[in-house]
């Protein structure tokens, strides 16, 4: 299960730095923030897919993937909490 999990991450980075996971405008947004257990850290997209993947064990990578794409967007305004078992993992717009 772990290494199914660790290639879609590995898949989902690379089509985002591909280009073909957004469009062209896509790959020149910059950061978001990722808070996992009330520790905020300003991330690279491709460096927030990873750590909010091994944070939360029990939610998709690809759900993952989408979140965090939505928030640097800007497509979804509002923070994204999910409930891991490891604590909450907050994704927002980096400031």
């Amino acid at each position: 299960m772990q290494s199914k999990r660790l290639m879609a991450v590995f898949f989902a980075v690379a089509l985002f730095i591909a280009g073909i996971a957004g469009p062209a405008s896509a790959q020149q947004f910059g950061l978001v923030n990722v808070d996992v257990n009330n520790v905020a850290n300003n991330l690279k997209i491709g460096a927030a897919i990873p750590v909010v993947v091994n944070a939360c064990p029990n939610i998709s990578a690809n759900l993952v993937v989408a979140a965090i794409l939505a928030v640097a967007r800007g497509e979804q305004e509002e923070p994204i909490t999910f409930t891991c078992t490891n604590g909450p993992v907050t994704i927002s717009q980096a400031q």
